[in-house]
């Protein structure tokens, strides 16, 4: 015999009412259609799932028991399966699989998944952070529905989608020699030593800023975490940039961080959404990715504006 689950949520409502016809006020099916599943069952299993006492409706037989909790079990996998597939269409709920570039994860996350919350709280999202390769990787393997990282990258196998354009900005400590200036330029820094964020992409893109100008930079240092970055600079062991508006003052350590914006115009880099190209996304990726629009821009625009008070 084939069991539906129907049949199986009839028996489940016998089982809580006590009665067939409990059951059927219940569920609204009638009540010879509660009885024809269950005798159904019982001709096909060839044993009893109730029995019938006159002073207490009906009773599971100890067979009857075993049947009801293991149906009640399926019955609510099948409901948490309904709950997480539903978003692949139309549906904006679900899970959502979302990668993220690690060094600027602790920046955009907090933001988007806020706004997700409230705007959108049947979405579940689960996080993969990793680096600018790693997470374009995981939506080119299937492993994330979409990912948000920088544009410093060159494949054309998925879709880009540029959000918002930052500028970096100089990190110094307030020891040194430059930081009485409200900017400073590139040449200037270059006979000073650079504490370089030496990562895949964001290392290709400060080697560039200094190629254009003609200058070689004195890099001192190499980190491959952002806040290693600020505590050597925050020691004065040299300067860095940095090109989100992080409003945090200070290093690990405690020591004071400074920011400058540089003089003069360098090529700006772009917070970007990456997804599969050519595919067209259910409604809860797209949700995702009008919540990113929004709460991006506006983490972007208000930390920039608060940002060079120092």
């Amino acid at each position: 015999m084939h069991l539906n689950l129907s049949h199986m949520a009839y028996v489940v409502a016998v089982a809580k009412a006590g009665s067939i016809t409990g059951a059927s006020v219940e569920i609204g099916i009638s009540q010879p259609a509660i009885s024809a599943a269950i005798r159904g069952i019982e001709d096909a299993f060839e044993y009893k799932l109730f029995v019938r006492n006159r002073a207490k409706g009906l009773s599971l037989t100890p067979t009857g028991r075993h049947f009801v909790n293991r149906a009640q079990q399926l019955l609510d996998e099948a409901a948490a399966f309904q709950d997480d597939v539903q978003g692949f269409g139309n549906q904006i709920a679900g899970e959502i699989q979302v990668a993220c570039y690690h060094v600027i994860a602790p920046y955009v996350i907090p933001p988007v998944f806020s706004n997700l919350a409230i705007k959108h709280p049947k979405v579940s999202v689960r996080l993969h952070e990793g680096s600018l390769v790693d997470v374009v990787n995981t939506v080119k393997e299937g492993t994330a529905d979409i990912a948000i990282t920088f544009d410093m990258f060159d494949d054309s196998t998925v879709n880009l989608e540029r959000l918002i354009s930052v500028r970096p900005h100089v990190l110094m400590s307030q020891e040194h020699a430059l930081a009485g200036r409200q900017s400073v330029s590139l040449d200037e820094l270059a006979d000073f030593p650079f504490v370089m964020l030496d990562i895949p992409g964001v290392r290709e893109y400060y080697q560039n800023l200094f190629r254009q100008r003609g200058i070689q930079p004195d890099v001192r240092y190499r980190a491959q975490s952002l806040e290693l970055v600020r505590s050597l600079v925050g020691l004065n062991l040299g300067y860095s940039f940095a090109l989100l508006p992080i409003l945090g003052k200070r290093s690990y350590s405690g020591d004071v961080i400074i920011r400058r914006p540089l003089s003069h115009d360098v090529e700006e880099a772009y917070l970007s959404l990456v997804s599969p190209k050519d595919t067209q996304h259910p409604k809860k990726i797209d949700a995702f990715a009008e919540v990113c629009r929004e709460a991006i821009a506006v983490a972007i625009d208000t930390h920039s504006q608060a940002m060079f008070d120092d």
